[in-house]
């Protein structure tokens, strides 16, 4: 049996995206809103998203945005509503 886990954490701090300000990067970020939308629209997983996984020593994984994320989303939505069925 495999398990999936229910909490998926993202890192949103300012030093990760460009031109975020402290409390509104859901409407001054495009590249948080993009991602936010595509979770919620086709329950995409962050890989399916253009987000990039990354570990650290202790082996905490997280999902951060990438300098190439505009491109990557751009792909990630495109696959994605080729590939989305209305349930």
């Amino acid at each position: 049996m495999s398990v999936t886990p229910a909490l998926t954490i993202i890192d949103v701090s300012y030093s990760k995206i460009p031109d975020m300000s402290t409390h509104s990067y859901w409407y001054d970020n495009s590249w948080v809103s993009s991602d936010v939308l595509m979770k919620l629209l086709f329950h995409a997983p962050p890989d399916k998203r253009g987000l990039e996984k990354a570990s650290d020593e202790q082996g905490i994984t997280g999902w951060y945005f990438p300098r190439d994320y505009p491109q990557r989303v751009r792909k990630a939505a495109t696959v994605l509503m080729e590939n989305y069925q209305e349930e």
